[in-house]
């Protein structure tokens, strides 16, 4: 029960931070991420009291619901609309794959520690992090793209004016109308 509603407060915290121009999607998978991560290492501790085993496990558990749902929003604005479908449905299977081999990886190194259930586990999150920090984009106010030429939403402007540059002054069409750059960019 204490599981199921701490995902309220996930939830909230992710309303609050994936609109925030200071965090924006990105950050906040990355917040998310490094939050479960250092709760799940705190949890390895020796001789915690169980109110704060319970509070940490709370705070993982509620950081995994927040990162899923910024996954999905993330997910969904970085893939163009005519694929958008198919490659949500593909992250989805995937996801599922680990869901499906996590309970096996635990229940196979709790023969061995709780400690090493919780470093994998925690130490995927920390990774987690790190590749969200890595992300090249930001979609928090971009444009949804509707097709796969076009360039990703923080790209498409530079690209834009250094094809408008390079149309003008080569001395031929560009595509379809003045305004130089592809069809794409026009709207």
């Amino acid at each position: 029960l204490i599981a199921a509603a701490v995902e309220l407060p996930g939830l909230l915290f992710v309303m609050a931070m994936v609109n925030s121009r200071w965090t924006g999607r990105r950050g906040t998978l990355a917040i998310a991420f490094l939050l479960c991560g250092v709760a799940s290492f705190l949890l390895i501790l020796p001789d915690l009291p169980t109110g704060v085993k319970i509070a940490l496990a709370s705070v993982a558990r509620m950081m995994v619901f927040s990162s899923f749902a910024v996954t999905y929003i993330f997910t969904s604005e970085v893939y163009p609309t005519a694929v958008r479908g198919t490659a949500l449905g593909a992250a989805g299977a995937f996801s599922k794959l680990w869901s499906v081999l996590s309970p096996y990886v635990a229940s196979t190194l709790l023969t061995y520690s709780v400690a090493s259930v919780l470093g994998i586990f925690g130490g995927s999150a920390l990774l987690a992090c790190a590749a969200a920090l890595l992300l090249p984009f930001e979609t928090s106010a971009a444009r949804l793209r509707d097709v796969v030429d076009e360039a990703p939403p923080d790209k498409r402007e530079r690209d834009a004016n250094r094809r408008g540059r390079s149309s003008s002054s080569g001395g031929g069409s560009s595509g379809g109308g003045g305004g130089g750059g592809s069809f794409f960019f026009r709207f």
